[in-house]
């Protein structure tokens, strides 16, 4: 059934992606079961199945046998690094129902696993201008009950630690929940733009970290990043603008 989605996935992308550099992290429909983590049997060959699809496309891994990366872009004088996050084949079970999960406090559990961790660590440590860090899962909301980095408080607060350390801007990009948002928990940002194809709910979301409120229907996610400033917006289908932030480095 996955490798069939993805042959069907084929008619739909546009032409034009063959064209353009491509970047991509998977979730849990990539991963091949709802809400799944590493207790799910056919990860390995979900893997190379997505691998098969995406490097069609051009797009790298640059750790083996990984589905994290790292990026590093130079635009004229900056330096500007995007790493993209497996919180998929390495994260503990979660507790609950979906739609009312809880937090795990097991101090064992994980999302990114110890050797995701100990990369993204050196990663964050590298003398650049601006990170743009893709988690598939959101990481500053706390007050709905479906997956997010939350349902881990040990794992969050230690990705949130990290961030603040390094004293460089970083700007987290995330999907999975069928609505955008722009959220901020002190001086960080994070844009949430899914999904482009499929809408759940109309029903208005708030959370303590979002800014105005969360769009329910389909909708997609622009990053502009130039020399001095990266924009972020979030577009309904028709490309109207629904929200936008701005952070300078």
């Amino acid at each position: 059934n996955l490798k069939m989605a993805y042959e069907i996935q084929k008619t739909k992308l546009p032409n034009w992606l063959n064209n353009i550099e491509i970047m991509s992290i998977w979730d849990d429909h990539d991963f091949g079961k709802n809400d799944a983590g590493k207790d799910y049997q056919l990860k390995e060959k979900s893997k190379e199945i997505f691998f098969d699809f995406w490097t069609s496309y051009g797009a790298e891994f640059n750790v083996e046998n990984q589905t994290y990366f790292s990026k590093l872009v130079e635009i004229k004088s900056k330096k500007i690094l995007f790493l993209g996050l497996d919180t998929r084949f390495y994260r503990s079970k979660l507790i609950g129902k979906s739609g009312s999960y809880i937090k795990n406090d097991d101090n064992s559990a994980t999302i990114l696993g110890k050797d995701q961790w100990f990369w993204l660590e050196n990663e964050l440590s590298k003398k650049v201008d601006f990170i743009v860090l893709g988690s598939s899962i959101q990481v500053l909301p706390l007050d709905h009950g479906w997956e997010k980095w939350g349902n881990f408080e040990n794992e969050r607060n230690r990705l949130l630690k990290l961030i603040k350390d390094i004293d460089i801007n970083c700007l987290i990009i995330s999907g999975d929940r069928h609505r955008a948002g722009i959220y901020k928990f002190q001086e960080i940002y994070e844009v949430t733009s899914s999904s482009l194809n499929m809408s759940f709910s109309k029903n208005e979301e708030i959370d303590k970290y979002s800014i105005e409120k969360t769009y329910p229907e389909e909708n997609f996610g622009i990053l502009e990043i130039n020399e001095t400033y990266c924009n972020f917006s979030i577009h309904n289908k028709s490309g109207e603008l629904i929200n936008e932030g701005k952070l300078n480095y």
